[in-house]
């Protein structure tokens, strides 16, 4: 049985660990994981209790907020300089465990502490590998943290090893020089030993030291090795084009090409050459998670501001009558059609929804929706939902009506035609294939070898990005099969189609990315 201990500061990142708690007892249930407020009963004494904790557990996640390195005692004391330090305590005592896996998770932008800022017992953290969970991508990336957790945890409950130096075994740390969030440039990832700061499954992977076999909590990087896949004649990529910081989201509407990055720069190009038009649309600040494109406008759902911003198309300015302040839980995406904009909103301590809204900024619609919305599109009638209860949940856009479908495990992007909705399930590695008008899913999935990412349906195929291993997978609808597939820039996510192109976003590469086909 998977056990996991969570380690946090209150003053620190309270919050995320109380939102990050409920993540992991959906997927492990209460008696799986340890966090201090929930776990430990009045009158039990704390440093015991902790203790019998990490000595049980399979795995500690040690959450690392902004102020997490330099809070303060009451004396004026850093907390971490003080050997009784409680948050001290339980890493010190997990990274002495030679078989425990100790992985650092950042959050609120928070950069991995470096060797020499740590007190001697604490050193060791620095040469883990950190994984970040985004508040704009906070579902994603805690599902990518789950499936770390689920391939490093111990089976069962390991006996406690406890012994030797702390970190035992680990490599000599290396101080990281680049802001977490930055990609490090090729050149840097080619040198012996260098740092590679790279974006894997989701999250951002700090890794510090030169192997290459490793995985967040051990000290090497976490990117799988991936056969190098014959390209069809009929697909050929194009260079990378560079583009936003972290592109996570695009729309492809007539002629122009959208693209949204995760620090919320949003960069409005030509759908035939990639190249930007102008006027430039501004940065929009942190907290943008999702783009589409319709009524004249660009829509950019906002999660930390429980906004949708509504953007001028022609003149690329924001329509202030077009901004809805506030929306039942943070928005986290969006789409258009039936006459309305649609957004799929999070909500940590309720029902998640999925809000109708007119073109003039109005509420119309708020439907509850069961589970945790990864993604919403538009078509055949109705809006269609994926959620975390592997399920697509189908709403009439005429009554509300709602009708639940099974799919696969942890269901990520969808799309929309060839007469079916198609659902890149992650965790199954397959996609689904629904009928759009009897609602039914296929007799059988189509399998495949990666994990599916995101879905775009357009020249007769469907077209799917495989994330983890750098390619693009293209599908004949009528026959449900895979055709063909060809190797990519690094990490491919969101996808469009347009005019005999597909379009996607390298979120590696800070690029977007051209391939070329023929039906």
């Amino acid at each position: 049985m998977t056990r996991v201990f969570i380690s946090y500061r209150r003053d620190d990142c309270a919050g995320h660990a109380g939102r990050l708690y409920d993540h992991l007892v959906e997927r492990f249930g209460d008696d799986a994981v340890f966090m201090d407020i929930d776990a430990i009963e009045p009158g039990v004494d704390f440093g015991e209790r902790i203790e019998h904790a990490i000595g049980s557990c399979s795995v500690l996640i040690a959450l690392i907020g902004d102020d997490w390195l330099d809070i303060k005692d009451s004396a004026g004391r850093r907390r971490l300089d003080n050997p009784a330090d409680l948050v001290r305590l339980e890493i010190a005592l997990a990274l002495r465990r030679s078989d425990l896996p100790v992985i650092p998770v950042l959050v609120e932008g928070a950069a991995m502490p470096q060797a020499e800022q740590l007190p001697e017992d604490l050193q060791p953290l620095a040469r883990r590998n950190a994984l970040e969970l985004s508040d704009g991508r906070w579902r994603y990336d805690a599902d990518r943290l789950i499936e770390v957790v689920e391939r490093r945890a111990t089976p069962g409950s390991p006996p406690p090893r406890f012994g030797g130096q702390p970190g035992e075994g680990g490599r000599g740390p290396v101080p990281v020089s680049e802001p977490l969030g930055r990609r490090v440039p090729a050149r840097a990832l080619a040198s012996g030993g260098a740092i590679a700061a790279v974006i894997a499954a989701g999250a951002v992977v700090v890794a510090a030291g030169g192997g290459d076999d490793g995985a967040p909590g051990d000290g090497g990087p976490d990117r799988p090795s991936t056969p190098s896949t014959p390209t069809r004649p009929s697909l050929s990529a194009d260079p990378p084009i560079p583009t936003v910081t972290r592109p996570l989201a695009l729309a492809l509407r007539g002629d122009h090409l959208v693209v949204l990055g995760g620090p919320g720069d949003l960069r409005v190009a030509d759908a035939d050459t990639g190249e930007e038009r102008r006027p430039r649309v501004r940065n929009l600040g942190a907290g943008a998670s999702d783009v589409a494109v319709g009524f004249g406008s660009l829509w950019v759902t906002k999660h930390r501001t429980r906004s949708l911003l509504r953007i001028k198309q022609r003149t690329r300015r924001a329509v202030r009558s077009g901004y809805i302040p506030r929306t039942p839980g943070m928005p986290v995406a969006v789409a258009t059609g039936h006459g309305a904009v649609w957004l799929g909103t999070d909500e940590p301590s309720g029902p998640d929804h999925v809000i109708k809204v007119r073109p003039d900024g109005a509420i119309a619609q708020v439907v509850p929706v069961a589970g945790k919305i990864y993604d919403v599109a538009v078509g055949a009638g109705a809006v269609w939902v994926t959620t975390s209860a592997a399920k697509v949940v189908r709403i009439s856009v005429r009554n509300g009506a709602r009708h639940t479908i099974d799919v696969g495990r942890e269901p990520h992007g969808l799309a929309i035609g060839a007469g079916a909705v198609w659902v890149a399930n992650w965790g199954d590695k397959s996609i689904t294939r629904i009928d759009a008008k009897t609602r039914r899913p296929g007799a059988s999935s189509i399998s495949l070898n990666y994990r599916p990412e995101r879905v775009a349906v357009g020249g007769g195929s469907v077209w799917v990005t495989a994330r983890d291993a750098n390619k693009l997978i293209r599908i004949d609808p009528r026959r449900s099969r895979v055709e063909g597939m060809i190797d990519t820039g690094l990490e491919p996510y969101a996808v469009g189609v347009n005019r005999g192109r597909v379009w996607m976003t390298l979120v590696e590469d800070d690029a977007i990315q051209r391939v070329r086909f023929k039906r």
